[in-house]
């Protein structure tokens, strides 16, 4: 680290190696911002097994930049990258892109680039960062319905805006009608176990297979993302059984944010997914829904 007090004069003063906790080549795209008396660190990597923008946290900006207590080091996966932070004096925004495929259809090669994404972060507890929709797109949805089933399989109850999937001893499946171009999936889930899975299906075939499917997995801390089988992108997450977590999801043309208890995020990049059936799942899993809807502009 190298320090001036104007660098038009060249004149730099070291300071020593930055104490930034774990191994990386570099701190890629970093940016520090303090909220509330601490300061963050955001910087990106795309070489581990955990590829997308992570964070560090320290009382000064000579560090230790340490990892939250917990290890959970990142708010969103692989498909927000180069995070970046700014305030409008109020609130505080992290704002990184979602990559593109070449060509732009799912079975395309990931690209490096692609379209702006912003989440609203603030701290949670002592060391952690949170994230949710910027209030501003959240208030853009102001139409409400409730999604149309348009087919299910096994063990599957529903009354109103409210769904019950008891995926044992086979899967559970709700299928719904396909939703516009731009629009919010909305309401809260609760899983009944740490050993099974629940997912969300997008573009839902007429074999209930989805080409791509967002996987909550209790049992491995995290929520995972496969695109035609493979994983492509995941957040660490820690769920308890029982508990009620709200959830919401943006989609706009081939982005599909999920948003998970106003905690973390899953950026997706999703070519199929406008007009296209769209799923709920449990296998091995007690997957309860309330208040789901969709909501337009």
């Amino acid at each position: 680290m190298y320090k001036s007090s104007d660098p038009s004069t060249n004149k730099w003063t070291i300071r020593g190696p930055l104490n930034v906790q774990g191994d990386y080549l570099m701190l890629e795209c970093s940016d520090i911002l303090k909220m509330d008396g601490k300061y963050y660190m955001l910087f990106a990597e795309d070489w581990s097994s955990t590829p997308g923008t992570h964070y560090r946290v320290a009382n000064s900006t000579a560090g230790p930049w340490l990892k939250p207590a917990d290890g959970q080091d990142m708010f969103d996966g692989h498909q927000f990258y180069a995070g970046r932070a700014a305030t409008d004096g109020t609130a505080y925004y992290t704002l990184g892109w979602a990559h593109r495929r070449n060509p732009e259809n799912d079975g395309g090669t990931r690209t490096w680039g692609g379209n702006l994404i912003s989440h609203e972060f603030f701290k949670l507890g002592n060391d952690k960062l949170g994230v949710k929709s910027p209030a501003a797109v959240s208030a853009y949805f102001t139409k409400e319905a409730e999604p149309v089933v348009s087919a299910n399989t096994g063990a599957v109850a529903h009354t109103g805006a409210n769904y019950t999937l008891t995926g044992s001893p086979a899967l559970a499946l709700y299928k719904f009608a396909g939703v516009d171009s731009t629009a919010k999936i909305s309401g809260s889930f609760s899983l009944a176990n740490l050993t099974g899975t629940a997912s969300i299906g997008l573009n839902t075939k007429a074999d209930n297979s989805s080409t791509y499917v967002i996987k909550l997995e209790p049992a491995n801390n995290r929520i995972a993302a496969y695109n035609n089988g493979a994983e492509v992108t995941r957040v660490p997450f820690t769920f308890e059984a029982g508990k009620n977590y709200t959830f919401s999801m943006i989609i706009d043309g081939s982005v599909a944010v999920l948003y998970i208890n106003n905690q973390v995020a899953l950026t997706n990049r999703v070519y199929s997914v406008t007009g296209k059936p769209w799923s709920l799942s449990a296998d091995a899993q007690v997957l309860n829904v309330s208040g789901l809807k969709v909501l337009k502009h």
